[in-house]
């Protein structure tokens, strides 16, 4: 994944982006402006949340049942639900910046298909149960990491470790920034729709936070 995100970021972005300026594609300045605030906010989703979440849920998912308590079940099953919603919305921003400085429009309803909206949290939660079958490719296993979130396991050592590895992973922080993030914020789209300058300062700031945190590779990619 690293490979993929450093060639996307540094590489096929800035040709896009050299290309419109060029060919001058895009609507007016004020369009481009607000294209280049969600490209940053979608690629700072991305970087900074969808990818620190997705780790916390293979580090659940990848030791097996047995060994969740249901704590590290839960925290695993909202890292997976969290991540799908971020990353549909994470999508959305960036289809839409780029979609914004090419000079090609996003189309409504694509753009509102990868906007998941926070009540359809029951789709968001079946959705989780479908990645958690990929993942496992076991539905005996996805069912015990589903009885976890109820049933405590029988208390042992291999499970107070496995308890202990989800909750001081420093990356469990992002968790709860994740889930109010998405629960919490507003859309981007809504976001920016009336301009003040600390906005455009705040996807700027994002956005190289993500970036140096992806290119030093602090974040686990």
């Amino acid at each position: 994944m690293t490979f993929s995100l450093h060639h996307a970021l540094f590489v096929a972005l800035p040709i896009l982006l050299a290309g419109a300026v060029v060919l001058r594609r895009g609507g007016d300045a004020i369009t481009r402006a607000q294209a280049s605030m969600r490209l940053c906010l979608g690629v700072a989703k991305w970087v900074l949340l969808v990818v620190p979440l997705w780790r916390i849920a293979m580090l659940v998912l990848e030791n097996g049942p047995q060994n969740v308590s249901c704590g590290a079940a839960w925290a695993g099953l909202l890292s997976v639900s969290v991540c799908l919603g971020l990353l549909f919305t994470s999508a959305g921003d960036v289809s839409a910046g780029l979609g914004g400085w090419l000079g090609v429009p996003t189309p409504p309803l694509f753009e509102k298909a990868l906007t998941v909206k926070r009540k359809s949290l029951a789709l968001l939660v079946l959705a989780s149960i479908v990645v958690m079958l990929a993942v496992t490719r076991s539905p005996v296993q996805t069912a015990l990491f589903l009885k976890a979130l109820i049933v405590p396991p029988v208390r042992s050592y291999a499970v107070l470790f496995q308890e202990m590895r989800v909750w001081t992973d420093l990356h469990i922080l992002t968790l709860a920034a994740g889930a109010a993030v998405f629960f919490l914020a507003p859309p981007s789209a809504s976001f920016l729709t009336i301009w003040r300058p600390w906005k455009g300062w705040w996807c700027l700031g994002v956005l190289v936070v993500a970036v140096v945190m992806l290119w030093t590779q602090i974040s686990p990619m």
